[in-house]
């Protein structure tokens, strides 16, 4: 017996018997303040809150990047525009567009072709150990 849960339990039935709770509003309160859980429920309860409150905290910090990052892309694009009588960039003198504004992938710059992704999809998905130093695959790829 827990002394300090069992005065807990006994405060709580007495403040809802002060407002003529039936036992049923009786058992509703006691469960609302997780008197009816077992200690390791109420233990795993706690943590889970924990968990919940910091993953608020750290999507409230994760949102308050991408703002940042979308004002710094802003930013960003704004220094690089086209000279009005050639194909370069002003801010960098490079060919328009510019690399910057293709890594930004502004709506004013055209999208990667079709080629250009399948090559970064492959070097993506490449494995990283040539297919000849693989020890495990025989000369046509079979197992041994």
């Amino acid at each position: 017996m827990n002394a300090r849960r069992v005065s807990a339990a006994a405060d709580l039935i007495c403040r809802s018997m002060k407002t003529k709770q039936t036992p049923a509003g009786i058992a509703a309160d006691l469960d609302a303040a997780g008197m009816l859980q077992s200690p390791e429920s109420a233990a795993e309860l706690a943590s889970l809150r924990v968990m919940y409150e910091a993953g608020r905290r750290r999507r409230a910090r994760l949102r308050a990047r991408v703002a940042e990052l979308l004002e710094q892309q802003a930013a960003t694009r704004e220094v690089h525009s086209k000279y009005p009588d050639s194909e370069h960039c002003a801010h960098d003198g490079e060919a328009w567009p510019c690399p910057t504004l293709r890594a930004l992938a502004s709506d004013d710059t055209p999208a990667p072709t079709v080629a250009e992704s399948a090559a970064r999809l492959r070097r993506f998905l490449a494995p990283a150990v040539p297919p000849m130093a693989r020890p495990w695959r025989g000369p046509r790829g079979e197992r041994p």
